[in-house]
């Protein structure tokens, strides 16, 4: 009876040892996609940055040439720059 118990304890630790080592592995590769993920959101976040700050330059240059011509009196080219800048604002 005695090794019956044992070997009934044996073969349910042998469960729920391959039990952990399963979990464990699906663990591990939780762990791994988490990662990449969190690589790609980061790769994602600093492509975002860079071309709002290319906007940003693009658009201050307009600004700028607007307010230049406008000093020139120049409205023609004052108009041009502001409709340009209007179109990369969405309008029309």
């Amino acid at each position: 009876m005695s090794d019956t118990i044992e070997m009934h304890h044996e073969v349910t630790l042998d469960v729920l040892n391959a039990e952990i080592n399963e979990l464990t592995a699906k663990l591990d590769a939780l762990r791994e996609a988490l990662h990449h993920q969190r690589i790609h959101h980061g790769a994602e976040i600093s492509v975002i940055e860079d071309t709002h700050a290319r906007m940003m330059s693009t658009m201050l240059r307009f600004v700028q040439n607007a307010q230049h011509a406008l000093g020139k009196n120049k409205l023609h080219v004052t108009a041009y720059q502001l409709d340009v800048l209007a179109e990369m604002l969405g309008g029309e």
